[in-house]
């Protein structure tokens, strides 16, 4: 992820004005495994596997449950998301 300053340099250089910036944590403690699998799915687990053949396709879906379950067993089921959230304008369009 990039660095709050590197992307208020980014918007300059591209110039963006009257910009707010702010980064936020989010976490997801999940109980269930398949809770996490459909989780993962819902944001792109897709974009990985779309070129397999379908029967790699279902291999690495049963690896990728395979791993989240061995993870629930070390209860280790918590997700860290490091996100920027970003809103300003164009000098092209004020």
């Amino acid at each position: 992820m990039p660095s709050l300053d590197s992307f208020k340099y980014l918007t300059r250089k591209y110039d963006f004005e009257k910009f707010n910036v702010y980064q936020k944590t989010t976490e997801y403690d999940f109980h269930e495994s398949i809770n996490v699998y459909n989780f993962l799915d819902s944001i792109g687990l897709n974009l990985y596997s779309s070129k397999l053949s379908n029967e790699k396709k279902e291999i690495f879906k049963s690896e990728i449950y395979n791993e989240i379950e061995r993870l629930k067993d070390a209860k280790k089921l918590k997700f860290h998301f490091e996100r920027l959230y970003a809103f300003s304008y164009n000098k092209l369009t004020n």
